[in-house]
Formats: C-alpha cells, structure tokens, sequence
C-alpha cells in the first residue's frame, strides 16, 4: 500500500488488529485518559477501567475497552474518527501532569525534537514494538511503526495531539496500514 490522506470518515475495521495481536503484549494504563475524559466530557459514567497511570495492562483489554470507548461514546460517528478524537486528547492532557511537563521541557515544546525521542519512548510505555524515524525535518515527520498493536487510527490521534501539545497544527496527516502491527505515518505541521 501506499500513504494516504487520513479520512476520519472512512470505514476503518479493527479486526485485523484485534485478531492478530500477541496475547502477551502490554501498555501502559496512561492510555486510558482519553478514555475516561472522552466518558466524562459526554456526561456518561465510565465503566470500571485501569487508572493507576504507570501500571501494565494488557493491550487485548485495552484495545477492546477502546472500541467499547467509541460505540458507547460516539454511537454515530464513525470508528476511525472515533478513535482519532481519543488518541488526539493523550499528549494535551498528558502535558498538562508534572512528568508530561517535564518531557515537555526537555523537548522544549518541539515536535519534530519530540519525535526523535518517540522510539525511546514507545520502549517504556509498550511491551512491544518499534518506531522507526523516516525523516524528522522541521515541519514534517514520517515515522514506521512495527509490532504496534494500537489501532492506527488511535495512533494517528495520538501523533495528531502531539502536534497539538507542542504548539503546532497538522496541515496534513497521511496514513499507510501495511498489515495487522505495521503501519507508517506522515504529518506536515505548521506552528499556529
């Protein structure tokens, strides 16, 4: 397949994803904060979830309490931008914690210096994966992501509010879902 412009209108099926995922693999439960803000912003009470941030859980759980997240949430709004709002919402709220705070100080509010640290980053936070840099230029990123089991539409979100904490605004986000765990990203970005 090839990059393409990221519809969050379009048809996005999980099953891959869901089917595919090693049953061994874990998260972070930092994760679930747009989840939960995403229940509480709709006036709906949460069902039990994970909540000490640092903790492991399983990413199968996590994956499905997503999904849960999205029909309970957005019953009419399309599952890939379902999932790009939660997605989008982790890195502005995760900005605002002491340790977010910190991080961003490090990187000095700079998204393409934040992307550079991303394949450090995804180490601590997942049992799996990699993240490869493509190209990390000022105003575009293109990074690989492999043996990622998060939906890419989450994943797209979650880049997109990146952008966003770090004070920019994606002109542009492309998206290429290679197979099940393999999909790469490309975002053009302009400060604001």
């Amino acid at each position: 397949m090839a990059l393409t412009e990221f519809d969050p209108h379009a048809e996005y099926d999980p099953t891959g994803v869901l089917d595919s995922q090693p049953e061994d693999d874990r998260s972070r439960a930092l994760f679930y904060a747009p989840m939960l803000a995403a229940y509480r912003d709709a006036g709906i009470e949460p069902p039990p979830l994970p909540r000490p941030t640092f903790a492991m859980v399983a990413r199968r759980r996590f994956n499905e309490d997503l999904l849960t997240t999205c029909r309970t949430v957005w019953p009419n709004r399309s599952l890939a931008g379902s999932l790009f709002e939660i997605g989008s919402g982790l890195y502005p709220r995760f900005a605002s914690t002491m340790i977010g705070m910190a991080i961003f100080a490090v990187a000095g509010r700079d998204y393409v210096k934040m992307a550079t640290l991303a394949p450090r980053a995804y180490r601590l936070s997942s049992d799996r994966g990699r993240v490869e840099l493509i190209e990390a230029v000022p105003a575009s990123v293109h990074a690989r992501f492999e043996d990622l089991w998060d939906v890419p539409p989450f994943a797209a979100g979650v880049c997109s509010g990146a952008v966003r904490a770090a004070g920019a605004h994606a002109d542009s986000l492309m998206l290429d879902i290679q197979r099940p765990g393999s999909f790469e990203l490309r975002f053009r970005f302009g400060s604001r």
